[in-house]
């Protein structure tokens, strides 16, 4: 048993450098901060060249990597000054999906989504058969209703082998209601029915409950389903490094009372040598049971959440971040 007293030092030095290492998934989680902010830097560096629809880009992407408010934002007002309207559409969309915590931004991306709706096209898709990718000039159709550029539209929906293919012309400022039906190789084609439904306007627009509308990130989500607050986590390395010091100290004793051990000893001081080394195995299990739990928690249960935030107008910027520490 006593021989076993080394090793117990050696596992506690190794503890020790478990604890040291737990708070490394607060970085972890960090990677999709770096990129967000990264973004969002490289949108604000487009917003000053007078890129606007590059910003726009950027903006939208550091939101797609960690959902912001300040983001959406800004990418709005970018696709606003580039004129460009499936980038206002798009802004819009992430917007209004925030209708309940930003209300005044949800009813500006309303207003842009109903002006650029009447420069574009409105595509309420439909397949004929199940399990249907349906595709517009060869872009998978992520969200519904789709709104493209008005003008000559190639238009193909897939089901298995089965496939159909559609070009039609599209006009700007009306919704269409467009089925297509997918055949198999060697079956006769059937056209698709599309029809003009009526202009673009406000029914256009995804509604709270509408099954058409996206759901909101799954980031957020994950984020909602994070109780445990950092400095809990911290709490927990710092006692795992204290149950760790002990650990080793104990070890330590063990080996110094073994040490001092003769042929001559007495049970008494034998018997001193084994409670202490029952004392270090005890020390052990409880500092290896705790940095594990510490370090589930920080991995699993811990919020790192921090946004990147800006106020974006004509000629000032103001960037900073918001911690959800």
């Amino acid at each position: 048993m006593f021989r076993s007293v080394a090793i117990k030092v050696l596992a506690c030095t190794s503890i020790l450098a478990l604890a040291a290492w737990a708070p490394r998934p607060a970085f972890a989680q960090a990677a999709p901060r770096d990129l967000a902010a990264e973004a969002f830097d490289a949108g604000v560096k487009h917003y000053e060249r007078a890129e606007y629809a590059e910003a726009a880009r950027a903006f939208l992407r550091a939101n797609e990597t960690l959902p912001s408010k300040d983001a959406i934002e800004n990418a709005l007002k970018s696709a606003l000054r580039a004129n460009d309207q499936l980038l206002v559409v798009a802004a819009a969309r992430r917007a209004l999906r925030r209708e309940a915590d930003a209300p005044e931004l949800a009813a500006r991306a309303r207003d842009a989504m109903v002006q650029a709706s009447a420069k574009l096209a409105i595509l309420d898709l439909a397949c004929s058969v199940p399990d249907c990718q349906i595709r517009i000039d060869g872009s998978i159709v992520v969200e519904r209703p789709a709104y493209v550029l008005p003008g000559g539209r190639s238009l193909a929906a897939i089901a298995g082998k089965a496939r159909a293919e559609e070009r039609t012309r599209l006009e700007a400022g009306v919704r269409y209601q467009i089925t297509l039906h997918p055949v198999l190789p060697g079956s006769a084609e059937k056209r698709a029915e599309v029809v003009p439904r009526s202009a673009a306007s406000e029914e256009a627009l995804p509604r709270t409950g509408d099954p058409a509308a996206p759901a909101m990130d799954s980031k957020a989500d994950a984020a909602g389903s994070r109780p445990l607050s950092p400095t809990l986590f911290y709490v927990g390395v710092g006692a795992s490094v204290v149950l760790a010091g002990i650990t080793t100290w104990s070890g330590l004793d063990t080996l110094a009372a073994k040490s001092d051990l003769t042929s001559q000893s007495s049970k008494t001081q034998v018997d001193d040598v084994r409670g202490k080394a029952l004392r270090t195995d005890v020390l052990l299990g409880t500092t290896v049971l705790f940095s594990a739990l510490t370090t589930y928690a920080g991995v699993a249960l811990v919020d790192w959440g921090v946004r990147p935030t800006a106020s974006l107008s004509p000629g000032h910027i103001l960037m900073g971040a918001e911690s959800a520490f």
